[in-house]
């Protein structure tokens, strides 16, 4: 389920909107816009306020797409997942798919698959609270992705 084929090189989220004009200049509503690295949904989120034609988003990680496919089925994620058990699904990752790309990536360090756990953490600008705001960014998305198709593929 895991692919290593290319190297994670960042989120689209900062550029999304200077990337995003170039593609609206080639899209109709008869041409559909398919993101083939849909992680955080960035780019596609920015296409689809823009774009009325089919949008699909794909990517190569089943459990990613598998989160977002039951987010956007109204899915609520727990609001706080202990290190105990962030660990227990590491460590049986296919017992629930969906559950397990949310702790995978939204409770993880640095938002990266299972590189060690993050909750309520103390840093030099005060108490952060990484999975609350990764909840509070998730939300944020999910109203901008009506309407887009999501599928799993290499």
């Amino acid at each position: 389920m895991e692919s290593n084929a290319l190297k994670y090189m960042g989120s689209k989220s900062r550029i999304a909107k200077y990337i995003a004009p170039f593609i609206l200049d080639h899209l109709t509503t008869d041409v559909a816009y398919v993101e083939p690295f849909a992680g955080g949904m960035n780019m596609v989120s920015y296409i689809n306020n823009f774009h009325t034609g089919t949008i699909i988003a794909a990517d190569s990680h089943e459990y990613l797409i598998e989160m977002w496919i039951a987010l956007l089925a109204g899915w609520k994620p727990p609001t706080s997942v202990s290190g105990e058990k962030y660990y227990e699904i590491k460590n049986n990752k296919t017992e629930i798919p969906h559950l397990t790309g949310w702790v995978g990536f939204n409770c993880s360090y640095a938002g990266k698959w299972f590189a060690g756990y993050a909750g309520v953490t103390q840093t030099q600008s005060g108490i952060r609270d990484y999975q609350s705001e990764a909840i509070n960014n998730i939300q944020r998305q999910l109203t901008k992705l009506d309407g887009v198709t999501l599928q799993y593929c290499d």
